[in-house]
């Protein structure tokens, strides 16, 4: 007679990946709710185990979602942790319409009020990835806050005009973002309300820079052009024609919320503002969960969680 004896280890994420009778711990017993879901003894599974047991959040419960729980308990693999530390390098873009980092957290504490996220941003007017670089302070701030994800922003037309120095610098800072066990992702920005055309090249610099350095983007200035196409007379500019207003603000939140926890925000009841009606709210999540989708289809660019 052969006898197994799985151990129990307790969830090192902050999710609960794996944890399918959420009693806080990764055993037997969740394999065994699983196989009852693929086996169709379990036939009405809850959507939290569902969630649960997608290890490899390829959105269905199969075979392979049972050996990553059995390499789990055998200590031969982990499960990733969705990110709850993140550094945002960027400038106004970053900051405007009381900073976008603020409405990410926003977002997701709608959504699962039990998890904080905690984000912090260093974002200069007109700041480059390069002045990100040449700052002492910036590059101890990456190296020294345990951050789960550093954000990278690049100067608005850069990407356009000289996207080789855009590369040299993110590629620098990308050196040190691993050395720190953080992961880089890029804040692909949008083209100028009065420029469309622009988004060809910003898109190309921030796909280029991300395949290259296996890096996530958050593809959030196509979000932009996608709502160009589908409504031209719903505004995401501000005066200048370049910065966001509150609406474009609220879309970039929306694509970055996708793409760091690979989940939809279609339905989340947060507002930018009082003035935003749920119309222009939904339209936004719908706009920004289609944008990540067709990103991460056609440019096989991963989500944040590995």
């Amino acid at each position: 007679m052969t006898l197994l004896i799985f151990s129990t280890v307790s969830p090192n994420n902050r999710n609960g990946l794996g944890d399918l009778n959420d009693d806080n711990q990764i055993n037997i017993l969740d394999i065994i709710i699983v196989v009852s879901i693929i086996t169709g003894e379990n036939s009405n599974p809850t959507e939290d185990q569902i969630w649960a047991g997608d290890l490899n959040s390829d959105q269905s419960l199969d075979v392979l979602d049972v050996i990553i729980l059995v390499n789990v308990i055998f200590g031969l693999e982990e499960i990733p942790g969705n990110p709850g530390r993140i550094l945002f390098l960027g400038n106004s873009y970053t900051f405007y319409n009381g900073a976008l980092p603020t409405h990410i957290e926003n977002l997701y504490e709608v959504e699962d009020s039990a998890w904080d996220i905690y984000t912090e941003m260093i974002a200069p007017g007109g700041m480059s990835l390069q002045g990100h670089w040449n700052n002492d302070n910036t590059r101890q701030a990456i190296l020294d806050g345990n951050w789960d994800v550093v954000v990278l922003q690049e100067q608005s037309t850069r990407p356009v005009d000289n996207p080789e120095l855009m590369y040299q610098y993110a590629t620098l800072l990308d050196s040190i973002i691993t050395l720190s066990g953080a992961e880089t992702m890029f804040f692909m920005t949008w083209a100028r309300e009065y420029d469309p055309g622009m988004i060809i090249p910003l898109s190309e610099a921030y796909t280029y820079i991300g395949n290259l350095l296996d890096a996530a983007v958050s593809p959030v200035g196509l979000a932009f052009e996608l709502s160009l196409n589908t409504n031209p007379n719903f505004n995401l500019y501000s005066g200048d024609g370049s910065h966001p207003n509150p609406l474009g603000t609220y879309l970039a939140a929306c694509v970055f919320y996708s793409v760091l926890w690979d989940e939809s925000p279609v339905g989340i009841e947060y507002n930018i503002n009082p003035d935003m009606t749920i119309e222009e709210r939904l339209y936004l999540q719908n706009i920004a969960w289609e944008t990540v989708q067709n990103y991460v289809s056609i440019n096989r660019n991963r989500p944040i969680k590995k």
